[in-house]
């Protein structure tokens, strides 16, 4: 017996109706936007990733002036410092970025000259992070590649080419519309 595919084991929305309630969202008050964004929530699967013991991550803040930390906290997040909105968050609700990758991490702090503390965190023996990335398998779908799952993205890939084309798109239209609200949600 084969095993059901991703939108056989977790039925998206109606692709006609997705795209409709889409569509019309600018004009829905603020309690029926909520309402359908709960919808989606509830019935897409949540794509998990795991990192192990061993896996590095980079933390990066500019220097101004003569400043010099006191301690890792004050790399992580400055005491009296109040977050700025970002990509995943929204004023005074403080999210960590790291890096895999040094030249990221640099990027993401906008150093380009000057100088500039790296942190770099590893995942201790017995530990992992888990994280579910909103939009990864829309990214897989239009480049080929997410941008956290690595190698695994061909996999990812083979599984929603395996579903009904339309439950497929409704499944990645979810998808890149659930990232669009996570990053625009302190507006909606």
């Amino acid at each position: 017996m084969a095993l059901p595919t991703i939108t056989e084991a977790y039925p998206p929305m109606h692709l006609d109706k997705l795209v409709q309630k889409i569509r019309a969202f600018p004009t829905l008050s603020r309690e029926a936007r909520c309402e359908f964004i709960d919808t989606l929530v509830a019935i897409h699967p949540t794509l998990n990733l795991c990192w192990g013991p061993g896996h590095h991550f980079r933390r990066v803040r500019r220097l101004r002036g003569d400043e010099l930390p006191a301690s890792i906290n004050d790399i992580i997040r400055p005491d009296g410092v109040s977050s700025k909105p970002g990509r995943a968050n929204t004023t005074n609700f403080g999210v960590v970025y790291l890096s895999d990758r040094q030249d990221t991490a640099l990027r993401e702090a906008r150093v380009d000259q000057g100088w500039a503390l790296i942190a770099e965190f590893e995942i201790r023996p017995n530990h992992a992070i888990i994280i579910a990335p909103i939009g990864e398998l829309f990214r897989i779908v239009r480049t080929g590649r997410g941008f956290l799952s690595g190698d695994a993205s061909k996999s990812l890939s083979n599984l929603l080419n395996a579903c009904e084309t339309r439950d497929s798109r409704s499944l990645i239209i979810t998808d890149a519309f659930l990232v669009t609200m996570t990053m625009s949600f302190p507006r909606m």
